[in-house]
């Protein structure tokens, strides 16, 4: 998967942070983080099924069926590790970007300007799981809403 898919996120979440503008830059450290950890699981799911019974086992009668055999495992064999690359790659964004999304948050809890509210859909939206993404936005919109009120 393509790692500009995460840019426009990261390059918002690092103008808010140079900006001065921590609270928003935390809800774009967390849309860095959700995006990363959708591209593992989509990664995870487009999994190459298991071979079907009898690829490969059976003798090649000829040099050329070796080699093509040989190959075709070969291939595959490049494909898993570079699926496996990448997921380690989106991992250690993700994982990133959450430090990044949490420190964000604590400077923001510091600052006295959060109204409780405002602090507290920016919390929910933070703390809320990937797996609903749908969710995720509503809550990003409300914390966004908040934030910039």
């Amino acid at each position: 998967m393509n790692a500009m898919l995460c840019f426009p996120c990261r390059h918002c979440a690092a103008t808010s942070e140079r900006c001065g503008n921590i609270k928003v830059a935390a809800l774009a450290y967390k849309c860095v983080e959700v995006t990363h950890f959708r591209i593992l699981m989509l990664l995870r799911s487009s999994d190459l099924p298991p071979p079907a019974a009898g690829d490969g086992c059976e003798q090649p009668q000829n040099k050329k069926r070796r080699l093509d055999v040989v190959a075709e495992k070969t291939l595959k064999s490049a494909s898993k590790l570079r699926k496996l690359v990448d997921a380690a790659e989106h991992a250690e964004a993700a994982m990133d970007a959450t430090s990044k999304c949490h420190r964000a948050l604590e400077s923001a809890a510091k600052d006295n300007s959060s109204s409780a509210e405002g602090f507290r859909s920016m919390t929910e939206a933070i703390e809320f799981s990937y797996y609903d993404v749908q969710g995720f936005i509503r809550l990003l919109r409300l914390a966004l809403n908040n934030c910039t009120a």
